[in-house]
């Protein structure tokens, strides 16, 4: 939610990514968060990044894969929009985990999973228009400022997807996030955009961190892993021809 800082958990995540070939670097940006820091300061530091690695660094933004859960995915989709709507040259891929897509809670999983979703639910309580309020309210949602709840830039679930390049999402189908994917996911597929859905049942926001807990999260991440490995190996024979 944009309110903690990067963690060793993303450290763990991203380790065996190193070992899938050599040359490969991983690039995790420790943003700043909220409430202290709002929308567009994130966006800004993410396109400061990219700036950096493709203008200054030399890497060139076919080679480049963005990755993100949760708050990272809602970021990796703005920074996307924001390189192709300056008509810039985007990225490879992007593989997202449940990315938060939508601030305006309109997904009909927040009331369906309201009672399965083990961070943000409640087991035996029903999502009132009341408590929905409280929690668009609340510091989870502090990030967003007094920007447009609706801006693509904020929230990707309103933004259009043509030109992107190919993706990834994983998503678990008892958090309350669900249709922030499934929504994207919608939209990358009526753009003809070549779009993989990773949906796990019974699994909870941003599970796949837990790769070295559960199977559904190690299986996941393997996809993952050979989503990367798929574009770089396109990207490599595109050099070729």
């Amino acid at each position: 939610c944009y309110i903690a800082g990067l963690t060793n958990n993303y450290h763990s995540f991203v380790r065996d990514f190193c070992d899938m070939e050599e040359g490969i670097t991983i690039v995790l940006l420790d943003y700043k968060t909220a409430p202290e820091y709002k929308y567009p300061v994130q966006l800004y530091e993410s396109e400061d990044l990219w700036d950096e690695l493709t203008q200054r660094q030399g890497y060139l933004p076919e080679n480049i894969i963005i990755g993100g859960d949760s708050s990272g995915g809602n970021l990796a989709l703005a920074l996307m929009l924001k390189i192709r709507d300056k008509g810039k040259k985007i990225p490879a891929g992007a593989f997202l985990l449940s990315p938060w897509t939508d601030m305006t809670m309109s997904g009909k999983s927040y009331v369906q999973n309201y009672r399965k979703d083990v961070e943000i639910g409640e087991r035996k309580a029903v999502l009132t228009e009341e408590k929905r309020k409280m929690l668009m309210e609340s510091d989870l949602y502090s990030f967003i400022g007094n920007a447009d709840r609706k801006s693509p830039y904020v929230s990707p679930l309103f933004a259009s997807y043509e030109g992107f390049p190919p993706m990834f999402f994983a998503v678990g189908e008892s958090e309350m996030l669900l249709d922030d994917t499934l929504g994207v996911v919608k939209k990358l597929e009526k753009s003809n955009i070549p779009v993989i859905c990773d949906r796990k049942p019974d699994m909870f926001h941003s599970y796949v961190l837990y790769k070295n807990m559960m199977p559904e999260s190690k299986d996941s991440y393997i996809r993952i892993k050979q989503f990367v490995q798929d574009r770089l190996d396109m990207q490599k024979k595109k050099i070729r021809l």
